[in-house]
């Protein structure tokens, strides 16, 4: 890796409290690095990449319980913003406002309230998806949500919005059509 004399200074808050946070994974990359840094916060939120080489440089935040951000977004799902760096260049204000992630948690029961277990559960929204507004499945969460023994379920990292919850499950059951009555 070159070793330039550009630095890179910033702060992560958290969007909805504007508190500083701490142990964020910030990671710098660009095509002049021959390998991605990544380092965490300090308790006051503050990171500092130095000796960096010139160059054009994304940056991203990553916590558990935050949305991830590159430099730049706005929102979640729109493109970050890279930093060019000149050689000597001290960019500060690299600063982020994690959003925090959003869940949903519930319970599943049949008709007369018992819990129904091992129901995959997924978020879907309505967008338009080949030409026509559908119901379709978002990611979020674990790669498949199901209801545990009692029914309860827990879908986390959801990006703030609204959702459906949709669940299925694999199972049967065969009902006498004529109970006999004793």
């Amino acid at each position: 890796t070159a070793k330039g004399s550009a630095s890179i200074k910033g702060k992560v808050t958290a969007a909805d409290s504007g508190r500083p946070v701490r142990r964020v994974q910030v990671r710098v990359s660009a095509p002049e690095l021959s390998e991605a840094k990544s380092m965490s916060t300090t308790a006051e939120g503050i990171f500092e990449f130095k000796d960096l080489p010139p160059g054009r440089y994304t940056i991203s935040a990553t916590r558990p319980g935050y949305l991830p951000l590159q430099y730049g977004q706005r929102r979640p799902g729109e493109p970050g913003r890279p930093v060019q760096l000149a050689d000597g260049d001290r960019v500060t204000n690299v600063d982020f406002a994690l959003p925090r992630t959003s869940t949903i948690s519930g319970r599943v029961t049949d008709e007369v309230g018992d819990p129904l277990p091992a129901v995959n559960i997924f978020p879907a929204q309505w967008k338009f998806f080949r030409g026509k507004r559908q119901l379709v499945r978002v990611s979020g969460g674990t790669a498949f949500n199901e209801t545990d023994e009692t029914g309860q379920f827990r879908i986390t990292g959801l990006e703030p919005g609204e959702y459906f919850v949709v669940g299925h499950t694999r199972t049967t059951w065969t009902v006498d059509g004529k109970p006999t009555e004793r």
